[in-house]
C-alpha cells in the first residue's frame, strides 16, 4: 500500500513537472493573465466602473483608489458602451445621443469611440450590469499584451518577449487608465510600431501594410484621436531609429511608410473630421483652452516615474497639488524596465564587443522617451510651440504619457537583449552595477523627498503601499537573478512566473461591487419612452444605462445653442457636467422653459409652490402641459420676438396659439425621429431637439428656430410618416477622404509587391 501511495506521488510529481516544463502552459497562461490579475473584476463581482448605477460603493476590494480618473470612465465609456452596443444589435451606429442634451453630440464628440471595429463585441455581450465593461476593457489588456509580444520578439527571443510583454501590459499605464477611452487607442500603438520597424528594415508586405493601417483605425477610432497623434509620432520615432542604424536611406520603404500611414489616418477620418466640420461652424460648444497644454509636471513630481505611489493614484496622498496648477498624477515606469536600462547603459559602455548598431537604437529610443517625458514637465523647450499646434494644443501633456511607456520598454527589452549577448563574467558585473545604482537613485529620492517640507505622507494606506513597493522589488530581483545566470540555464519559465506574481502585487485594489443589474429608474410604473426627464436620479449619461432621456449630459464637447440656453436659464453643476444643479429651487419661469424644452417630468429638484406642475409624491413631479416632441406652427414671428427678448413664458403662449397640428404617433430611433400629424396644414414644422444643421427632413437641413432648436418650411400631410434623420455635418466629405485613404492603401500595397531593387536589398 505504501508502495502504491509512492507510485500515485510519484507519477503526480511527474505531471506537475511535464506541465511546467511545457512551453504551452506559459502561452496559455500567458493569454489569460489580464483575466488572472484582474480576478476580483472577473470571477469576483466587483467592477472597474464606480458609476452609481452599476456599483455599489459600500462594499470595496481593497482601499486604494484603483484608477486615476474613475468619472470620465463611469460617466462617459461606460454608458457610452451600453448605447452603442443596444444600437448594434439593431444594425445601427449611434451618430447622435438622443438621450442626453435633447440630442447630444455623440460621434462628433470623438471619444464614444461609436466607429471602432471592436465595438461589435458588445453585441454579444450582457449589457444589463457594468461587468460587460469590466469584460471589454481587461480584453483590451489582453491586445495590448499580444500587440507588445509581437513588437519585444523583434528585438528578443520570444521566451523573454513574453515576459516583457507582461511587464509593459501590467504596469502603471494600464492600471491606472484602463477605465479610459484613450488606454484603447494606446493599446494599438505596438502593433502600429511592429508594423513600422518591419518597413524601416525592409521587411514588409502587403500584410504588414493592411496590418499598420488596421491598427491605426482602431487607435483613431477608439475614442481618442489625439491619444492616436502621440502614438503615431512614437511610431515614427521607431521608423526613424530604425533607418539609421539600417545606415541606408531606402526611400521605397519610407514611400510605403508614409503611404500606409498616411491611409490608415485617412480611412479612419469619419472619427475626427465631423467634430471639425461642425467646431468649424459654430455647433459645438467644447471645453479647450490653450492653457491646459501648459500645465506640467513640476521636478518634485518627476521623481513619481521612478518610485510607484510616490505620487499614488490620488495626488494629495503624499505631496499638496491642485489640478489647475503646474502639477499632475504621474504613472511609475515598470520597476523591471528601468532596472533592465539601467544595466543595458553600462553593458554598453563596458562591452567593447557589443553589438553597435543595436547600442545606438538603445540611446535613440532612450532618448526619445527622455525627450518626451521632458515635455511634460516644466523644463520642456517645447511648450511654447506645443500650444500653437491645433487639435492638440489643448490638453494636459502629462496625462498623455503611454507613448513615453512604450518606448522606455522596448529600450529595456533591447538592453536585456545586449545584457545576456554579453561574457557571463562581465554581464554579472554590469547587473551588479545596474542593481546599485537603481538603489543609490531611490535611496536619493527618498532622501530628498524626506527633507522637503512639502511631502506628506498618508500613512493609512502604507499596509497596501509596502505591498506594492514589495513587488517592485520582487520585480527588479527577479530580473537580477536572470542576468546572474548562465545563458546555458536561463531559467525563464521563473522570470515568466515571477512578473506575474509581481503584477498580482504592484495592481492597485479597491473596486466597487458590482450590482447584478444596473439598478432601474426609481420611480417604477411610468413609460419611460415616452419621457423627456430633468433628473437628478443619477449624474447625467448614467441614464443610458436605465433606458430613459434626461436632459442634462456628461461630456467635455456640447451641442452650442443648447448649452448656452441652459447656462443661460439654469444654474449648472459644472461646464463638463451640464445639468441643472440639484440645489436649484426651479421657479415658474424655469418651469415654462422645461415646458419649452418638452420637458414632461422633474425628478429630485426643488419646485417653487404655485407653479405649473402636479406633484405625485415628494420625489416625482409632472410637468403640466409641456411642448410636444415636433408640432406644426401657422406662423412664427411673434414666437422669435419673444424668444429674443428671453420671454419663454410669452413664447409657450404664442406657441401654442399659433400649433395647428401636433403629432398623432411619435417614434424615437436611433438616428431619426419618426411620427405622424394630426392635422394637415402649411407651415414650419419644429422638432424639440438642440439645433444643428445635421437634422435633415428629406434631405433639407434644419434652419434654426426659437435660439436653440430645428425648424422646417413646407406643406405637411395628416397621418403620413415623416423621419427627421440626423447626419453629422462633415460626415459625407470624411467619407470621401477615406476613399482617398483607401487608395493611398491600393498604391502602398503595389508599391510593395515591385520587386525590390539590388541596392535596396538588406
Amino acid at each position: 500500500m505504501v508502495q502504491k501511495k509512492l507510485h500515485n506521488s510519484g507519477q503526480v510529481t511527474r505531471f506537475i513537472q511535464a506541465i511546467v516544463r511545457n512551453q504551452s502552459t506559459y502561452l496559455v497562461l500567458f493569454l489569460l493573465s489580464p483575466f488572472l490579475v484582474y480576478f476580483d473584476v472577473i470571477f469576483g463581482g466587483f467592477t472597474i466602473s464606480s458609476n452609481e448605477v452599476g456599483a455599489n460603493p459600500n462594499q470595496r476590494f481593497g482601499r486604494i483608489l484603483p484608477v486615476l480618473d474613475p468619472l470620465a470612465g463611469s460617466l462617459q465609456d461606460h454608458p457610452w458602451l451600453a448605447k452603442i452596443g443596444h444600437s448594434l444589435r439593431q444594425f445601427s451606429i449611434p451618430l447622435i445621443n438622443l438621450d442626453n442634451g435633447i440630442g447630444a453630440p455623440l460621434l462628433e464628440s470623438m471619444q464614444s469611440g461609436v466607429l471602432y471595429p471592436l465595438n461589435f463585441l458588445l453585441v454579444f455581450m450582457d449589457l444589463s450590469s457594468s461587468q460587460f465593461f469590466d469584460l471589454f476593457s481587461v480584453f483590451h489588456i489582453l491586445i495590448l499584451l499580444i500587440n507588445a509580444f509581437v513588437l519585444f520578439k523583434l528585438y528578443i527571443r520570444w521566451e523573454l518577449a513574453l515576459v516583457l510583454a507582461l511587464a509593459m501590459a501590467f504596469g502603471w499605464s494600464t492600471f491606472l487608465l484602463v477605465n479610459m477611452g484613450h488606454y484603447r487607442s494606446f493599446v494599438w500603438a505596438p502593433l502600429i510600431t511592429w508594423a513600422a520597424v518591419k518597413m524601416a528594415r525592409n521587411q514588409y508586405s502587403m500584410t504588414t501594410i493592411l496590418i499598420a493601417i488596421f491598427a491605426i483605425f482602431c487607435s483613431v477610432t477608439a475614442g481618442n484621436p489625439q491619444e492616436s497623434f502621440f502614438d503615431l509620432i512614437a511610431a515614427c520615432i521607431f521608423f526613424g531609429a530604425e533607418s539609421v542604424v539600417s545606415g541606408k536611406i531606402r526611400w521605397r520603404a519610407i514611400a510605403i511608410f508614409l503611404l500606409s500611414f498616411l491611409a490608415g489616418i485617412l480611412i479612419a477620418s469619419p472619427s475626427f473630421i465631423p467634430y471639425v466640420v461642425s467646431k468649424s461652424q459654430g455647433l459645438l460648444l467644447s471645453v479647450e483652452s490653450p492653457d491646459r497644454s501648459k500645465i506640467a509636471i513640476s521636478f518634485p513630481w518627476l521623481l513619481g516615474w521612478i518610485i510607484q505611489y510616490i505620487n499614488g493614484t490620488h495626488p494629495r496622498w503624499y505631496r499638496e497639488t491642485t489640478f489647475s496648477g503646474d502639477d499632475y498624477a504621474v504613472f511609475a515606469v515598470h520597476p523591471l524596465f528601468i532596472f533592465l536600462i539601467f544595466v543595458g547603459i553600462f553593458v554598453i559602455f563596458l562591452n567593447r564587443t557589443t553589438d553597435k548598431r543595436r547600442a545606438v537604437l538603445f540611446f535613440l529610443l532612450l532618448g526619445a522617451g527622455l525627450t518626451s517625458l521632458l515635455n511634460t514637465t516644466v523644463l520642456s523647450p517645447f511648450r511654447e510651440i506645443l500650444t500653437q499646434i491645433p487639435f492638440v494644443n489643448t490638453l494636459r501633456y502629462p496625462k498623455y504619457i503611454h507613448h513615453i511607456h512604450l518606448l522606455f520598454a522596448t529600450s529595456a527589452a533591447i538592453a536585456l537583449f545586449l545584457a545576456l549577448d554579453t561574457p557571463f563574467k562581465l554581464r554579472r558585473r554590469c547587473a551588479l552595477l545596474g542593481f546599485t545604482t537603481l538603489v543609490l537613485t531611490i535611496i536619493a529620492i527618498v532622501l530628498f523627498n524626506l527633507v522637503d517640507p512639502a511631502w506628506q505622507f498618508n500613512s493609512r494606506r502604507i499596509d497596501q503601499l509596502l505591498i506594492v513597493w514589495g513587488g517592485s522589488i520582487f520585480a527588479v530581483l527577479s530580473g537580477l537573478s536572470v542576468l546572474l545566470t548562465s545563458q546555458h540555464s536561463l531559467k525563464w519559465r521563473w522570470f515568466f512566473g515571477s512578473i506575474l506574481i509581481v503584477s498580482l502585487l504592484i495592481k492597485p485594489y479597491g473596486f466597487f461591487k458590482a450590482l447584478t443589474h444596473h439598478s432601474p429608474f426609481p420611480i417604477q410604473g411610468i413609460d419611460l419612452t415616452q419621457e423627456r426627464i430633468l433628473s437628478n436620479a443619477e449624474v447625467a449619461n448614467s441614464n443610458l444605462l436605465r433606458n430613459y432621456e434626461q436632459i442634462g449630459v456628461f461630456d467635455p464637447i456640447l451641442n452650442k445653442e443648447f448649452a448656452i440656453f441652459m447656462a443661460e436659464n439654469f444654474k449648472l453643476t459644472g461646464i463638463l457636467l451640464n445639468q441643472v444643479a440639484p440645489d436649484v429651487l426651479l421657479t415658474a419661469k424655469q418651469v415654462d422653459i422645461l415646458r419649452l424644452i418638452g420637458v414632461t417630468s422633474i425628478y429630485r429638484h426643488p419646485v417653487q409652490d404655485g407653479t405649473f406642475v402636479t406633484r405625485l409624491s415628494s420625489e416625482f413631479i409632472k410637468v403640466n402641459n409641456p411642448l410636444p416632441k415636433v408640432f406644426l406652427v401657422n406662423s412664427t414671428q411673434a414666437i422669435e420676438a419673444a424668444c429674443e427678448q428671453r420671454d419663454y413664458t410669452r413664447a409657450i403662449a404664442e406657441i401654442q396659439a399659433a400649433t395647428i397640428s401636433q403629432p398623432a404617433s411619435f417614434q424615437k430611433a436611433i438616428n431619426d425621429l419618426r411620427f405622424k400629424l394630426d392635422h394637415s396644414g402649411q407651415g414650419t414644422l419644429v422638432s424639440l431637439q438642440a439645433f444643428s444643421t445635421g437634422w435633415q427632413l428629406n434631405g433639407v437641413k434644419a434652419s434654426k428656430f426659437c435660439r436653440a432648436f430645428n425648424a422646417w418650411q413646407g406643406d405637411f400631410q395628416a397621418g403620413k410618416p415623416y423621419q427627421l434623420t440626423y447626419l453629422p455635418p462633415g460626415l459625407q466629405l470624411s467619407c470621401r477622404v477615406a476613399l482617398m485613404g483607401i487608395l493611398l492603401m491600393l498604391m502602398a500595397v503595389g508599391l510593395s509587391n515591385q520587386p525590390l531593387l539590388k541596392s535596396e536589398k538588406s
